[in-house]
């Protein structure tokens, strides 16, 4: 995701929002996060 992220911003695409689709959901589960492929993802979100 911060690869995605820093390749539009590198591009000098403006975004207010960086939106991670169900794929960090841990087996699509709401409230959940996939924490093998989404590791540190609440240190990203707190960024």
């Amino acid at each position: 995701m911060k690869a995605a992220m820093f390749r539009t911003l590198n591009a000098s695409i403006p975004i207010d929002v960086h939106y991670g689709d169900i794929d960090y959901f841990r087996k699509r589960l709401d409230f959940t996060w996939n924490k093998e492929d989404f590791n540190g993802l609440p240190e990203y979100v707190d960024w």
